[in-house]
């Protein structure tokens, strides 16, 4: 029976061209508009949680009572509290690095991104290796950690583990490559010094925890055991002022108060200073909005094509009920060419997710360059192949029963009439479709007019023939 509805959907594709070819490329591009918001939500939404570890790694926050909320931390914060406080686990930091021009021979290039961590980097935030030991990748305080891009610029595709990287003051061997992060984590780097390298530049650095716990200059993070209730950090903060801050806090007049936020809700946390790039969960919600909207439109365009060839299809329904077709018989055949049509429009809908992807800005725009490598994860495949079914059910089911139900006679003297609650339906998803159509366009016309705004605003001087040339190096400035 299955095969037989099949066998009648494909005739109908290649009977009626024209109207095929409306429906299925108007299903395809919704599909398309929706799987490519769906991977920008997917990206956003997952933010750090390709770390194994995310549910029990928490980013420590700087909260001064005179001041502000800080995502910095001071440089003995973290030692500290897991020192005097063992049940915080492990603690792991990241300090902007001094040295970011780095030479090759004669390739001499410099990085935005390259950051001081502690040796327990590898073990605490994954990373794909690709050459190298993880263990000890950060034990000598003359090594360092490249990404797999860092690598290339300087080495193609080559193992460059052992060869020697050359800064203004010191010279540093490579002990491990690391594929690029992701895009969806926080915290990028291109490299990582290891943080005993400070040790070279200020001797007995670690004697300045305390002093220093009034300063902020670099991101800690805290790896607790499973076990750890974060309700009970409070406490732990407080005492922790009451031991080392209390006094000096008297004398400067302020207070001090260590906070925790979890590693996968730091992207749409609160907005701090000192943060890095955050998400805003408005956009989410926005995209998601509009998503679910075009989608709802692409199954009422169907629906509505489907139903208003009524009286064209109303002759093969009344003879098939008067041969012995039942009611569920033809809801199945119509709800089977719903889904071969739904599984064309998905593999229409995909190449051109692909080709929007690949040869437009799309992602660009949207921030995102590697969401068509999302779209083979396993994860978002089976999510695909089931939006395919919902679509199919949702766009074919009410086709199929408002067809099913034209009674023999009226079909075959060419008398259709559903009554008026069919016609009744089929205006209000005409008017759900317009209402839709219409908010989107005026929302994106908005946003178009905001953008250009901005975009032309006066910025109070000539920006014309004006150049920003960061120079690093000793040599580069000489």
């Amino acid at each position: 029976m299955f095969k037989m509805y099949v066998l009648i959907a494909i005739r109908k594709l290649l009977k009626e061209k024209v109207y095929v070819f409306i429906n299925i490329f108007s299903l395809a591009m919704g599909i398309a508009s929706f799987v490519i918001l769906a991977l920008y939500l997917n990206s956003e939404l997952t933010y750090d949680q390709h770390h194994s570890k995310h549910e029990n790694i928490y980013r420590l926050m700087s909260n001064f009572s005179d001041i502000d909320k800080f995502a910095l931390t001071s440089q003995g914060l973290g030692p500290l509290l897991v020192q005097d406080y063992p049940q915080l686990g492990e603690f792991t930091r990241f300090r902007s690095a001094s040295q970011s021009t780095l030479a090759f021979e004669n390739n001499r290039l410099s990085w935005e991104d390259i950051y001081l961590a502690d040796e327990n980097l590898f073990q605490v935030f994954d990373h794909d290796i690709i050459y190298g030991d993880p263990e000890t990748a950060l034990d000598d305080p003359y090594s360092i950690a490249i990404s797999e891009t860092f690598a290339t610029a300087y080495f193609g595709d080559r193992d460059p583990v052992g060869e020697t990287l050359v800064s203004d003051s010191y010279s540093y061997r490579i002990t491990l490559v690391f594929a690029d992060l992701p895009e969806n984590t926080h915290l990028k780097y291109d490299a990582i010094y290891p943080f005993s390298v400070l040790g070279v530049f200020t001797p007995n650095y670690e004697d300045n925890y305390i002093p220093g716990l009034w300063g902020i200059n670099l991101y800690t993070y805290l790896h607790t055991p499973a076990e750890f209730d974060p309700a009970t950090f409070p406490d732990i903060s407080a005492s922790f002022f009451q031991q080392y801050m209390a006094e000096r806090g008297e004398q400067l007049n302020s207070s001090f108060d260590a906070e925790i936020q979890r590693l996968d809700e730091a992207h749409f946390g609160e907005s701090l200073d000192g943060d890095l790039p955050r998400g805003n969960i408005f956009y989410v919600y926005g995209f998601a909005a509009v998503a679910i909207f075009i989608l709802i439109v692409a199954c009422i365009n169907y629906m509505n094509l489907a139903t208003a060839r009524a009286t064209k299809r109303s002759r093969e329904v009344g003879m098939r009920k008067v041969v012995g077709a039942n009611r569920g018989q033809l809801i199945g055949q119509f709800l089977g060419e719903s889904m071969v049509f739904t599984l064309v429009a998905l593999i229409i809908g995909i190449a051109l997710v692909m080709f929007t992807l690949n040869f437009t800005p799309v992602g660009d725009l949207m921030g995102k360059e590697q969401l068509l490598t999302s779209l083979l994860d396993p994860t978002i495949v089976a999510g695909v192949l089931l939006l395919g079914v919902v679509v199919g059910l949702a766009s074919g089911l009410y086709p199929a029963f408002y067809l099913s139900s034209i009674s023999p006679k009226a079909a075959l003297s060419k008398v259709v009439n559903s009554g008026r609650g069919g016609i009744s339906i089929r205006q209000v998803l005409v008017l759900v479709q317009l209402s839709i159509s219409i908010g989107v366009i005026a929302g994106t016309l908005l946003m178009s007019a905001q953008m250009r705004y901005i975009n032309t605003k006066p910025l109070g001087f000539d920006t014309e023939n004006r150049l920003r040339i960061p120079i690093r190096g000793a040599d580069a400035i000489d």
